[in-house]
């Protein structure tokens, strides 16, 4: 049985290149569902307006899914329409595109075009879950991609130049694309585990305690995936909220303190809570809340350098201490996130050193401001919560084996595993 691969893009300007790469897909062997959330609406030049071939979902259709029609966006004045037509186009495409996926018809999606292609096409293509082959041949792939890739598993290929008519350049770009999408469909989707599935949050340079817990927890019958806790702490929040992980170890929980200071490497405010609004186990441990991480010396406002220790762990990955009362601070703030947990929840301190930094002998090493914050913490969680010191270093060997003996107990205690 053939696999299909659904083409969402604008037809009233991409229509050429649009009707080219469907038909590289369909000589690759794959059925193609072409999907139109163009308007009919062309500035400048850019096309006619119509598409130069049918859709299996017109323009008309896609506006109806979204409870509207093509004729009131095209009475909207004509500027500021672009934000309009985006939203209400891509909220169509994605009830329809959610269909498809749903009764079976999408094996994978293909999107293309400049800034509102793009926009669109990404976010149709956020609507659906992890694993499912998503590919955008987008103009906008050499800069800040984050606002329409997010956290999802989106391939994004450069085109290099505009996707406007087919010429040797354009038709390479198109069947990259197409090669791309056929490619990721082809390979067999894994089979999925039976095991329960656990989170571990980490940095680089803690890799190897969280390696070690990933192997304790992977013979205790676990699945394990480590997430980078430098934004990645995102990805895994939204993975709990979609019931894929049954417990955490959260290892390094910088990004709430990125979130505090407003550095770019953060995970949102909700950071911490997932796993709590669940109810699903979990073990955190206050890893490098000795410092926040900043892009380079491009410091948040109002936070100077001068009296702190500077970490260069690379020229744009700076870490930049905190002083004891920003400490405490944090302890509360964590302490308020953590007694929100409807289930199983417990705090393991390093009383050795919280971080790689963090240790005897280093200009960075901190035990009052550290025992400073646990002591917030303890002071402020909620009673039920488990609060455990262990006389080590959080890169200590004896410390990721303690947290997952201790998630371990939880998981076995709780009765949704």
């Amino acid at each position: 049985m053939k696999k299909t691969i659904v083409l969402v893009a604008a037809l009233d300007t991409k229509g050429e290149v649009s009707e080219y790469l469907k038909g590289k897909i369909e000589q690759g062997g794959y059925d193609v569902i072409a999907v139109d959330f163009g308007t009919g609406w062309v500035c400048c030049t850019e096309g006619t307006g119509d598409p130069i071939f049918t859709p299996d979902i017109s323009r008309d259709e896609v506006a109806r899914a979204a409870g509207g029609t093509i004729q009131d966006l095209l009475s909207l004045p004509e500027i500021g329409r672009e934000g309009k037509v985006a939203e209400m186009m891509s909220r169509g495409a994605i009830k329809i595109v959610q269909e498809l996926y749903n009764s079976g018809k999408l094996d994978g999606i293909l999107s293309l075009g400049g800034s509102q292609g793009t926009n669109l096409g990404t976010r149709i293509m956020r609507s659906l879950p992890f694993g499912v082959p998503k590919v955008v041949l987008s103009t906008l792939a050499s800069g800040d991609i984050s606002p329409y890739i997010g956290t999802k598993d989106i391939a994004m290929i450069p085109s290099t130049s505009d996707l406007i008519g087919l010429n040797r350049v354009t038709e390479a770009a198109l069947t990259a694309a197409a090669g791309a999408i056929m490619g990721m469909v082809a390979v067999a989707k894994p089979t999925p585990s039976e095991k329960p599935l656990i989170a571990i949050s980490t940095l680089g340079t803690c890799a190897i305690s969280a390696v070690c817990a990933k192997k304790a927890l992977e013979e205790r019958g676990y699945e394990v995936v480590i997430f980078h806790a430098f934004g990645g702490g995102r990805a895994m929040e939204e993975m709990i909220e979609q019931g894929l992980i049954a417990g955490i170890f959260d290892l390094e929980i910088m990004e709430v303190a990125n979130n505090i200071y407003g550095t770019p490497y953060q995970a949102g405010p909700s950071r911490l809570e997932a796993a709590g609004k669940k109810g699903i186990p979990q073990v955190v441990v206050p890893g490098y809340t000795d410092m926040i991480g900043t892009y380079g010396d491009k410091l948040p406002p109002g936070f100077k350098t001068e009296g702190r220790k500077v970490w260069e762990h690379s020229p744009i990955v700076w870490g930049v201490s905190l002083a004891k009362e920003e400490k405490i601070e944090l302890g509360r703030i964590i302490a308020q996130k953590l007694n929100k947990a409807i289930g199983p929840t417990a705090v393991l301190i390093p009383q050795k050193g919280v971080s790689f930094a963090d240790q005897e002998g280093s200009s960075w090493y901190d035990p009052e401001g550290n025992q400073a914050l646990a002591e917030a913490l303890r002071q402020n969680l909620k009673p039920g919560i488990i609060f455990e010191q262990i006389n080590a270093h959080i890169l200590d060997e004896v410390f990721p084996l303690r947290g997952a003996a201790l998630l371990h107990e939880m998981m076995q205690k709780s009765p949704s595993i």
